[in-house]
């Protein structure tokens, strides 16, 4: 099982940062070239400082939405997605968050304490967290759903479109 909690903390972390989580000299178990950026952004002193270390994925994504914001010629509709995307971005980020402490503790843990039922609450709560980083997730209170990576990717898919129209804008 630690071999799991490794390649979570692997992908969360990137190969640059796990250094943070596990003890240095740890093996690699997630794909090496996947596992080269994080997700998170977990070392905001030198993280993005040098190009062997950029920010993680999700701060990379805000980045590029932030600047399509900005754009004199995007749509109503691209800043739409865009907002969105961001909200669905900030959304994951927070569970992440969690799965990455949910890992840190399940990696500690010996044979014995990972036998234990206060591993499985931990474990549950790193799965639980997982899933709603993916698909999101209900808030009860506002009948709403807090958006996941999965309404993320769907919204991407509709930035990726244009419309072909005879009017050029006055600034490129």
């Amino acid at each position: 099982m630690h071999d799991l909690f490794t390649a979570i903390l692997d992908y969360l972390d990137g190969t640059p940062n796990v250094h943070l989580d596990v003890p240095v000299g740890t093996p690699v178990k997630a794909d090496p070239a996947i596992a080269q950026i994080g997700l998170l952004e977990v070392d905001k002193v030198n993280q993005g400082a040098v190009r062997s270390n950029p920010p993680g994925d999700l701060v990379h994504m805000d980045l590029h939405l932030s600047e399509l914001n900005r754009a004199p010629d995007a749509t109503t509709q691209m800043h739409t997605l865009s907002q969105e995307i961001v909200g669905a971005l900030d959304n994951v980020k927070g569970w992440l968050q969690q799965v990455r402490t949910d890992a840190k503790k399940l990696f500690h843990m010996t044979p014995e304490q990972l036998a234990q039922p206060a591993a499985r609450d931990v474990l549950d709560d790193l799965v639980t967290h997982v899933t709603y980083a993916n698909i999101g997730q209900l808030d009860p209170i506002t009948n709403t759903v807090k958006l996941g990576v999965l309404q993320a990717h769907y919204d991407v898919l509709k930035l990726a479109t244009f419309d072909i129209t005879k009017n050029v804008p006055k600034q490129l």
